[in-house]
C-alpha cells in the first residue's frame, strides 16, 4: 500500500543506508580497535544520549510534546537499525534484508498500514480514561516534574532494547559470501 504522503520509502532506505555507511565508517576511523559488538554498543550509547536527553526536554512540556518525542525516538529507532544492519552486512537492498529490519522493529511488512490505522486510536482512548480518572488539574500539575526523568528512562530503555534485538538478528548469523562467477 502506497500512503501518498510518504516518500518512496526505497529510495529512502537507500540513502539511509548511504548515510549509515559513511557514519560507520567515522566511528571506525575514530576507534580503529574496536570489533564489531563494540562498535554496535557506541552506535546504540549515541542514539541512548539523544533519546534521553530528549526525553528529559520533551517531559517538561507536559502532554503537548508526547507526538514530538514519539517522533523523536521511532526516528532514532530505525535510525539504529539501519546502521546495525549496514555494520553486520545485512543487504538492505535485498526483500530479505528489509523483512529482517522491519522484524526487528516489531513489524511483519504487511503490519506496517494497520499501525499506521490504529496510533490514533489507541492514543485517544487511553489519554481520555487517564484524564477522566485523575482529572485535567491534578495531571496538568504532575506531569512535567514526573514526566522528564521518566520520559529520559522510557526513551533510554527503548533504544537499547532495538539495539540488543538489532545484535541479536544482525550479529548471530554468519553471512554467506556470495558466489564467484
Amino acid at each position: 500500500m502506497r500512503l501518498p504522503f510518504l516518500p518512496d520509502l526505497d529510495e529512502w532506505l537507500l540513502q539511509q543506508v548511504a548515510r549509515s555507511r559513511l557514519r560507520i565508517a567515522e566511528l571506525e576511523r575514530a576507534h580503529p580497535g574496536l570489533d564489531r559488538p563494540q562498535l554496535a554498543q557506541r552506535l546504540i550509547d549515541e542514539k541512548k544520549q539523544v533519546a534521553t536527553g530528549g526525553g528529559a526536554v520533551v517531559g517538561m512540556f507536559g502532554l503537548a510534546a508526547i507526538p514530538a518525542d514519539l517522533a523523536l525516538v521511532a526516528w532514532l529507532q530505525v535510525q539504529l537499525a539501519i546502521e546495525l544492519a549496514v555494520l553486520h552486512g545485512v543487504n538492505l537492498k535485498a526483500r530479505t534484508g528489509r523483512a529482517e529490519l522491519l522484524d526487528v522493529l516489531g513489524f511483519r511488512e504487511t503490519d506496517l498500514a494497520s499501525v499506521l490505522r490504529a496510533v490514533p486510536l489507541v492514543t485517544g482512548r487511553v489519554s481520555a480514561a487517564f484524564f477522566r480518572r485523575l482529572g485535567w488539574r491534578t495531571v496538568g500539575r504532575a506531569v512535567p516534574v514526573l514526566a522528564a526523568p521518566i520520559t529520559a528512562f522510557v526513551n533510554g530503555r527503548d533504544i537499547q532494547r532495538i539495539g540488543d534485538e538489532a545484535m541479536r538478528r544482525f550479529g548471530t548469523f554468519r553471512r554467506v559470501p556470495p558466489a564467484r562467477r
